[in-house]
């Protein structure tokens, strides 16, 4: 019902601050995230661009201001998208749906249906 009332609805940006290469966070810590932020609205205002992959939008390597421990071998490894850990990430996710029975929404149900279908074809 909200998205039909609203003439501009808010992006969706999702963040894995989690990431890890040889046991340490590839991302330095809190103090960092602002650079995530700053992305988000530069994307959001058309100002950066991105590269598209089959879970959605990255950032581009040259327009995004990135910590000096985050260099381009790493920037590949903390974008990595791994066919295998998202289709067992989309079968707990729907699994946990299923809970919501006839009152999960129809929408939501395409979106997680387009999103393994990316993955899968990737």
């Amino acid at each position: 019902k909200m998205q039909k009332t609203i003439s501009q609805p808010p992006k969706i940006y999702t963040v894995n601050w989690f990431r890890k290469k040889n046991g340490k966070y590839l991302w330095p810590g809190f103090g960092e995230n602002i650079r995530v932020l700053k992305w988000v609205c530069e994307r959001s205002d058309g100002k950066v661009g991105a590269r598209e992959t089959p879970i959605g939008f990255i950032p581009n390597f040259n327009e995004f201001s990135y910590p000096k421990e985050l260099d381009k071998e790493n920037y590949e490894h903390v974008f990595h998208i791994s066919k295998q850990s998202w289709q067992e990430e989309l079968r707990e996710v729907k699994d946990y749906f299923k809970k919501f029975g006839d009152k999960f929404p129809k929408e939501m149900s395409e979106e997680v249906a387009q999103l393994e279908a990316n993955i899968n074809a990737a």
